[in-house]
C-alpha cells in the first residue's frame, strides 16, 4: 500500500510540475518572450521530469509511447504536454517556418 501511495504522489507531482511549466511558458509568451519561454521550459522539463522535447519529435510512435510510459504520464499529463508542444509549433510557425 505504501508503494502505491508513493507512486500516486509522484504522478500528482508530475502533473503539478507540468501545469506550472505550461503556465509559466504561456506567461512569457504573452509578454512577447515566447522563444525565451521555450528555452526555459525545455530546460526545466529536462531537469525536473527528464523529458527532452527535441527528442520527442524524432521518435516513432512506438518509441514515443515507451518514452512517455517510462515517465509515468497519465492521460491528463499527456494532454498538458501536448498543449505545450502545440504552443511550440505555433511559435515556430510565426518565427521560423522552415523549422516548424
Amino acid at each position: 500500500m505504501g508503494q502505491r501511495d508513493l507512486l500516486r504522489d509522484q504522478i500528482e507531482q508530475i502533473g503539478k510540475v507540468l501545469a506550472t511549466l505550461l503556465s509559466d511558458f504561456l506567461g512569457l509568451k504573452s509578454k512577447g518572450e515566447a522563444l525565451h519561454g521555450i528555452e526555459i521550459t525545455n530546460q526545466r522539463l529536462q531537469e525536473q521530469l527528464n523529458i527532452q522535447i527535441e527528442k520527442l519529435v524524432t521518435l516513432t510512435k512506438t518509441e514515443l509511447k515507451e518514452y512517455l510510459k517510462t515517465r509515468k504520464l497519465t492521460a491528463e499529463r499527456l494532454e498538458i504536454l501536448s498543449d505545450y508542444v502545440k504552443e511550440i509549433g505555433i511559435v515556430e510557425l510565426e518565427t521560423n517556418k522552415r523549422k516548424a
